[in-house]
This record gives structure tokens, C-alpha cells and sequence, in this order.
């Protein structure tokens, strides 16, 4: 877990068929449930959004759903997103799997990089180090 303005703990919500953390129990989150939504509200886009994706990934829009092509918009480094400098994360908890959004099971994203798996469930540590970087948190 990292640590920023002295916050670290448990995060408690209510026990549900998530099963998302227990009361005076160390979190445990079902995995990628809340990691992901921290990200979200923490102000960081889909890392297939990034601006330079094209050179890590191929967008297939023939496999995606109708209506469903602004899920993979690029973003400007400066005016929509800013460039922290680090390397394009395949994992990220913030990345899409292979086939999201597809019509018929295909992947709608193939990535550049032999063996490269799309999308995780966990905040990887370029996750966390972005988050840090962005909030001026220490290491």
C-alpha cells in the first residue's frame, strides 16, 4: 500500500458478495475492484488512452462494438493528459484487457511486444509510482 500526507490503513466498506474488505481485518480487496476505482478518482485515464499507445499497441476496430470506439480515444500529452515520464504499462490496473468492448470474442487490442498480456487486477508499481509522482508523494 502506499503512503501519502499520512494516510495508510484499512480500507472498510461493507462485506458484500465482493467481499471487498472486512471490518478490523487488513484490506482485502477482490481483486482489481477498488485498486481500479482508485486510480479512476485519483484523475488517471486508461493507459491505452495515452498518446503514444500506437507504438505499444494495435487498436482492432473492425472487433469492436458499435458505439463502443470511444473507449480507445487517444489523449494529447500537455492538454489531456501529462507526460510523467514513465514506460507504457501492459498490466496496469488502469489498461484494458485484449478483447474489451468486442463484438465477437476477438481481441479488440494487440500489443506490439511478443507475449505482452493486457490489463491487470492490480495496481502494478508503475501504478503506484505514477500516483505518487502526480500527488508528490515520498517513496
Amino acid at each position: 500500500m502506499f503512503v501519502c500526507g499520512g494516510l495508510e490503513g484499512d480500507i472498510i466498506l461493507p462485506t458484500d458478495d465482493r467481499g471487498v474488505a472486512q471490518l478490523g481485518q487488513p484490506a482485502r480487496w477482490t481483486r482489481g475492484v477498488v485498486p481500479y476505482d482508485m486510480s479512476a478518482i485519483t484523475g488517471f485515464w486508461h493507459e491505452q488512452s495515452r498518446p503514444d499507445r500506437d507504438s505499444y499497441i494495435t487498436v482492432d476496430y473492425s472487433n469492436v462494438g458499435a458505439g463502443q470506439e470511444h473507449n480507445f480515444n487517444k489523449y494529447t500529452w500537455g492538454k489531456d493528459v501529462e507526460n510523467q515520464g514513465f514506460a507504457y504499462d501492459y498490466t496496469s490496473i488502469m489498461h484494458y484487457g485484449a478483447t474489451a468492448f468486442s463484438t465477437n470474442g476477438k481481441p479488440t487490442m494487440i500489443p506490439k511486444q511478443s507475449g505482452a498480456k493486457l490489463g491487470g487486477d492490480v495496481l502494478t508499481k508503475t501504478d503506484i509510482a505514477e500516483i505518487r509522482k502526480y500527488y508528490n508523494c515520498g517513496a
